[in-house]
């Protein structure tokens, strides 16, 4: 069998790799009949070593190769070079892998569909299959079949909940449902528990309370401060919170001053897009100088908490209030 999985999902491709390995047999079994190429530098010789190998008491062997699609690609292949030459060797060789091993070609990224691994495996009477995180409708539904394989329960609303605050990291999700329901302790997963667990709603906690000092605006600013210390998160912690949201403030606003689109902002600073333009539009309600100050009196917070000048939830509010009223 040969398998190609590509995708930039690497949470699915890593639950179907872990599938075909479990297949194996116990962990014993699966680590004598496995093993791992890095694709950039194979040799055909070592590859045809590694799937003509016959399974070590077990019915099954697993290879798997990750990163070969480079090696392929158009701008890299010249008549006669050897990268040609291995393309071409590899199409004779693909079709003659033993039944009994199970050739996995693991790629990071989508590729096109006339790419030339792609048409290699097709060729080879080989499976393709894609992996992109889903998105809206799909990303819920997603979520409420992994909380039932898992033996619990959670209802639509907060399903759509944690859709909205997590996105599509599928691996972040898996951490999130994993901590819900520890918590729920068999009965269904709520909105509420959303609200109280997940990171990601606490930081959208943080951007309300941001957006209430942009706007001197205390009283909103203390209640939304005083809700996110009532989730038992350590005070330093949500100060980290507060001084990387004033962070992308700044850096949001310097980019976008200098005349990069949101997309290119996002690509830059490694943040997803819908976070960079819920803080691009935040940005309006500070001036740079407002931003660089803010800064500076939460390093000093900082200081004053780690040295034991300030009591923690104390020197947060005296922040919060000195904050609204600088607007």
């Amino acid at each position: 069998m040969i398998l190609l999985l590509h995708g930039e999902d690497d949470f699915l491709r890593g639950q179907a790799l872990r599938q075909y390995r479990a297949a194996l047999g116990d962990a014993a079994s699966a680590t004598m009949n496995s093993v791992l190429l890095e694709g950039d530098s194979l040799s055909l010789a070592h590859l045809v070593e590694a799937c003509n190998s016959l399974p070590f008491l077990g019915e099954a062997r697993l290879v798997v190769v990750r990163g070969l699609s480079q090696r392929l690609e158009g701008k890299r292949r010249k008549k006669g070079s050897s990268t040609e030459e291995f393309r071409a060797r590899l199409a004779e060789y693909l079709p003659q892998v033993p039944p009994t091993t199970r050739l996995i070609l693991d790629e990071d990224r989508t590729l096109d569909d006339d790419h030339p691994l792609i048409e290699l495996v097709e060729e080879a009477g080989g499976e393709v299959r894609t992996f992109v995180p889903p998105e809206g409708a799909a990303l819920v539904r997603w979520i409420i079949s992994e909380v039932k394989s898992r033996g619990g329960v959670i209802e639509s609303e907060a399903a759509e909940e944690l859709a909205a605050f997590v996105g599509s990291d599928l691996r972040a999700l898996d951490r999130e449902i994993e901590k819900l329901l520890a918590y729920a302790d068999g009965r269904p997963i709520r909105t509420e528990d959303i609200h109280l667990l997940v990171s990601q709603a606490q930081e959208t906690n943080v951007f309300a309370m941001v957006d209430a000092l942009g706007e001197g605006d205390l009283p909103t600013a203390s209640r939304e401060l005083r809700a996110l210390l009532e989730t038992g998160q350590p005070p330093l912690q949500l100060l980290a919170m507060i001084v990387r949201q004033y962070r992308l403030l700044i850096q949001v606003k310097e980019l976008s001053e200098n005349g990069l689109s949101l997309g290119q902002i996002a690509a830059r600073l490694r943040t997803a897009p819908f976070v960079v333009r819920k803080i691009a539009a935040q940005t309006r309600r500070f001036s740079m100088d407002q931003l660089i100050a803010a800064y500076h009196r939460l390093v000093e917070a900082d200081e004053a908490i780690k040295t034991g000048r300030l009591e923690p939830a104390l020197a947060l509010e005296l922040l919060v209030s000195e904050l609204a009223e600088a607007q």
